[in-house]
């Protein structure tokens, strides 16, 4: 008897499969598609009151002086506006932040480093033209405007972080190596919040710090982004093939805080993803395009200076038009429109020329509604003569004084001291002894 084989049919082998994690799918697709945010008229509109209201809240301007200052930062945020949308970037939007001005926002994915740093400039460099047109054409009215112009613009061209100069340095240079990104960020964020605490900007000091408390993360980013420079990767995400995709979201991964609630996960990798990419596919700039952007932030400094020289000894008293200007509690005839100051003592209005400068100074008692008229105005005299040379006194009328003294450009400087019950006045014309500065001082009439 034969003994029986038994035959077994072949088993395939259980497949075994790799497990994803929850999040990669949609964390993925939130990369390639990220949300749109679309330019609300209503968001820009409602932003820009809740600035213009904070501002008069605290009382540091007039209402010209203040729809002047929101025109200067809504044409300096327009111009990165139409630089981003000409450049290529996505999602652009502009909008208003209470205190500190105004910002403008887009997504610059596979954008050249010099065409991020062209946005930069493209903020700043246009006010200041525009002033620098204004001050060499004299238009004596607009020099509130000018001034704002030249000044606010040229802040923003000042080399410290999250400025569009420390931004424009950061792009340009400092992005080329990691450990000079965060020495240069460290650095100029601290200046910029010492700054802000000596001109008691707390809101700009307190979005410093948290740039400061941010450097942490972006070391995290930029150290991770470091092994993948060299690995082909595309600033389209959509060019990235599965595995370089994978390798992008793990690293992103390894970047999320143990605590991060469940819900964050996906937007919180997307976001890291993204961050990652842009430092590892970016290019930097080359060395004639980044001697180009430097050239152009350069030549906005040099012409601010210009023209502020300019606006100081600039010719602007060719055609005096005098005109009664009407205040608070007073009229005054002057050759041009005159600008508010602000001071300690109280409020100032002050027209300046090449030539001459006059002004009213406003004494307003805190701690009462009246003042002694007679006491006032002597002491206005006393603190005037204390340390100036009188060159003539025109002798004493009740609740008046006045008087010439040598001022400190060695002209003479009319002054005339003018109680009332309620406040304080100190009218002043330098130089004083001409046929204009009698004019101004003989106009003052107290109401």
């Amino acid at each position: 008897m034969s003994e029986g084989v038994e035959i077994h049919e072949p088993v395939a082998a259980p497949e075994v499969t790799t497990p994803v994690e929850p999040e990669y799918a949609p964390a993925i697709d939130r990369l390639l598609n990220p949300p749109r945010v679309q330019q609300s008229n209503q968001f820009l509109l409602i932003s820009m009151a809740i600035f213009a209201g904070t501002w008069m809240l605290r009382g540091e301007s007039s209402l010209l002086n203040l729809g002047i200052l929101v025109g200067v930062l809504f044409f300096h945020e327009l111009g990165h506006a139409a630089a981003m949308l000409a450049c290529g970037y996505r999602d652009v939007r502009v909008f208003f932040v209470p205190l500190l001005g105004a910002a403008t926002q887009g997504r610059a994915r596979g954008v050249a480093r010099w065409k991020q740093a062209l946005v930069l400039l493209a903020g700043p460099l246009p006010g200041i033209i525009v002033g620098a047109v204004l001050a060499f054409e004299h238009v004596a009215p607009a020099r509130m405007l000018i001034m704002m112009l030249l000044g606010i613009n040229a802040f923003n061209l000042l080399p410290l972080e999250p400025l569009d100069g420390g931004r424009l340095f950061q792009v340009l240079l400092f992005s080329r190596n990691r450990y000079l990104e965060l020495v240069f960020r460290a650095v100029t964020v601290c200046t910029l919040v010492v700054l802000a605490i000596k001109w008691q900007l707390w809101l700009l000091a307190v979005f410093g710090g948290f740039i400061l408390l941010s450097l942490g993360s972006r070391k995290r980013v930029l150290d991770a982004a470091q092994p993948l420079k060299h690995t082909g990767l595309s600033t389209d995400p959509h060019a990235l093939t599965d595995e370089q995709r994978r390798t992008l979201y793990t690293v992103a991964r390894s970047l999320k805080p143990a605590k991060l609630a469940a819900k964050f996960n996906v937007t919180f990798i997307a976001a890291k993803m993204d961050q990652l990419l842009e430092v590892a596919a970016t290019e930097p700039a080359r060395i004639g395009e980044t001697l180009a952007m430097l050239l152009l932030w350069l030549a906005g400094g040099a012409l601010t200076l210009v023209a502020s020289f300019q606006l100081r000894t600039g010719r602007t008293d060719m055609t005096a038009e005098w005109r009664t200007y009407e205040r608070d509690g007073y009229s005054i005839d002057l050759p041009h429109a005159p600008h508010d100051r602000k001071s300690a003592a109280g409020p100032w209005l002050v027209v300046e020329t090449r030539r001459a400068e006059y002004g009213v100074a406003t004494a307003i008692n805190p701690e009462a509604n009246t003042i002694d008229a007679q006491e006032w105005a002597d002491s206005c005299r006393l603190s005037a003569v204390a340390h100036h040379q009188v060159l003539r006194d025109y002798g004493v009328v009740p609740y008046e004084h006045r008087f010439d003294i040598r001022s400190e450009k060695g002209r003479t400087l009319a002054i005339r001291c003018v109680g009332t019950a309620h406040k304080g006045y100190m009218i002043h014309a330098e130089p004083g002894d001409t046929d204009d500065a009698r004019r101004v001082l003989d106009s003052f009439v107290a109401h």
